[in-house]
């Protein structure tokens, strides 16, 4: 009895350890990714490593409008776009490769399922998204590389030049696909690679839109941090300032590098304090992973620079998180924002329109220019096999090598050509955020939505704004509030003044407080006199009273002075009594005299 429960017991476990099995299949069979593992031996590289593949199958999570779903016949041979990217959430791009991701999947639905591929000498031909986890490990997303990119027709690398990289080595030895770069500013990642192309420009670049213009506003000094960590490829985006100075005539205060440590003290603050000491109306600040730690160093000290530049984390949903309303007025640099006035050739949406899409596709996260970059990647293949009509390597590199100002390829992203070592010629965009907090162009002028608030705003006078009681007065008022520092009355005459505390234009009112204690307290009338108007006439008629007895006293006195009777009485003595009787009715006047005090 024992031995057949034994046995049945174990036949039960068995027959659901297979039925599970086979309902994973069917689930694995249904699903849009197909998730195999790919032993790769190369040093430095863990085996079973997934690898997600996409394709034209009519199962794609997107789908923005069934009407224009087709049922595609394909009959070409499948485009593999291949991508090596973190995909562990302890990768150190993780976040960002997650927005990588669900853009090429969503730029692959699209010309998959509503283009029916892409259309070559006549046949339909489908793309095929490989995404192979590379722990963002530069050993590893080398040996990834190798391993995509012969069976590959496009490789993707993902963020960061020192990534990409290997992904362009990898590429260019194996001689039949073409690298397209999202995150690469470094010229070593191109030059002498004639198949790899990148949709970021050089680090130079960055800067040379917006520091013009905030010459133009009359910045006069200029102070630049990098970001001190080794290997960081974003401080080369200040490579431009030591030119800027030079060109436009500004003075050059000084440069700092700082890196997150642990210590505040040490890593932020000390430079902070000096810098509110040297007080520079520019500070450009070559960072991308502490920018919220930097700049409540910045609070801690109460110092606000005229203009703040950060170079990468504008834009990023993270940095907005962190720092919360603290990102108004703060200047960024970025290839891309959502109200950019441009559209896409392979799938015919605008920037606004993508943008919108891929928050509804990514659950509500909203499209940075990461998300757009990784668009203009597929965008770029899509058009380079469209233009070319061919599948052969050195045909799609002519075609990308020839695109050029007159002639460029037409992405959300923006119209893209290429230098003679295929980095992007593209203008970087000028941004700040607005009053909402969001991003706004604001350089080049002929791209502008909003124009340049400069100077900023300091801390206080943004805590007077939001926080105080004279604040949440102004706050009601459109007019003002769009207007900081502000100057206009609001109904109840008060605003906030560039220091922090109230302008009380009301003469009845006095400013107490300063950022978000600031208030205008009102000053009563009060009638602080006790003398009654009557009483004072009284008095006056007395005084003129004494006054003239005391006028006429004297002056019969010296007339009669020889008399006997006046010689007894002493004349001097008569006169001296007289004027003392003059001063003491005199006292009359200003003791009638009331100030208003308390």
């Amino acid at each position: 009895m024992v031995f057949l429960r034994n046995s049945f017991f174990l036949s039960s476990i068995t027959i659901i350890i297979v039925m599970t099995t086979i309902i994973m299949a069917m689930i694995a069979s249904a699903a849009t990714f197909e998730v195999t593992s790919s032993g790769l031996t190369e040093p430095g590289v863990t085996e079973s490593t997934i690898l997600m593949t996409r394709g034209g199958d009519n199962g794609a999570l997107y789908n923005s409008n069934s009407n224009s779903t087709q049922k595609c016949n394909f009959d070409g041979r499948t485009i593999v776009l291949s991508v090596p990217l973190g995909l562990k959430p302890t990768d150190m791009f993780y976040e960002l490769n997650l927005v990588y991701q669900r853009s090429y999947e969503l730029m692959v639905d699209q010309v998959n399922l509503h283009n029916c591929g892409i259309r070559i000498n006549g046949r339909n031909h489908p793309l095929l998204l490989q995404i192979m986890g590379a722990d963002s490990n530069p050993q590893k997303t080398a040996a990834a590389s190798e391993y995509l990119a012969p069976q590959s027709d496009f490789i993707f690398s993902p963020y960061s030049s020192s990534l990409a990289y290997h992904v362009s080595v990898a590429a260019d030895k194996s001689n039949n696909t073409v690298m397209i770069a999202n995150g690469a500013v470094r010229p070593d990642v191109f030059s002498g690679k004639p198949a790899s192309f990148g949709i970021l420009p050089t680090g130079y670049s960055y800067l040379q839109q917006l520091l013009p213009l905030l010459a133009s506003k009359g910045a006069e000094s200029i102070y630049y941090v990098t970001d001190g960590t080794p290997g960081n490829f974003v401080k080369g985006l200040c490579a431009y300032v030591p030119d800027f100075v030079r060109e436009y005539n500004i003075t050059l205060i000084g440069t700092a590098s700082i890196q997150d440590t642990g210590d505040v003290e040490i890593d932020f603050d000390a430079t902070a304090r000096n810098l509110s000491s040297l007080n520079p109306d520019i500070l450009v600040n070559c960072i991308d992973s502490f920018c919220d730690k930097w700049m409540a160093s910045l609070r801690r000290v109460n110092w606000s620079p005229k203009a703040l530049v950060i170079t990468v984390c504008p834009g990023s949903s993270s940095f907005e998180e962190q720092v919360g309303t603290d990102r108004e007025f703060v200047l960024g640099v970025n290839p891309w924002v959502p109200t950019l006035q441009a559209a896409d050739d392979a799938v015919n949406w605008t920037a606004s329109e993508f943008a919108s899409i891929f928050e509804d596709f990514s659950s509500g996260v909203g499209a940075t220019y990461h998300a757009s970059a990784a668009a203009a990647q597929v965008s770029l293949a899509v058009q380079a096999l469209q233009r070319s009509q061919s599948l052969l390597t050195e045909d799609l590199v002519k075609v990308l090598s020839d695109a050029n100002v007159s002639n460029p390829f037409y992405t959300l992203y923006g119209d893209i050509f290429f230098t003679d070592i295929g980095q992007a010629d593209l203008k970087v965009l000028g941004t700040q955020y607005d009053l909402e907090g969001k991003l706004q162009v604001v350089a080049p002028l002929e791209k502008a939505d909003l124009a340049l608030v400069y100077p900023m705003p300091t801390w206080a006078n943004r805590d007077c704004v939001k926080l105080s009681p004279c604040g949440q007065s102004e706050s009601t008022n459109n007019a003002t509030r769009s207007s900081i520092p502000s100057n206009i009355n609001t109904v109840d005459g008060t605003s906030c003044n560039p220091d922090g505390t109230c302008l009380c234009e009301s003469p009845d009112r006095h400013a107490v407080g300063i950022g978000p204690t600031a208030a205008c307290h009102l000053i009563y009338k009060e009638d602080m006199t006790y003398i009654d108007e009557n009483l004072k006439g009284v008095g006056i008629a007395f005084l003129v009273v004494q006054l003239l007895a005391s006028a006429i006293a004297i002056s019969w006195t010296v007339v009669y002075r020889k008399k006997n009777v006046v010689k007894m009485s002493q004349p001097i003595f008569l006169v001296v009594v007289a004027v003392g009787c003059t001063i003491l009715s005199l006292s009359i006047i200003p003791l009638s005299i009331e100030a208003d005090y308390r």
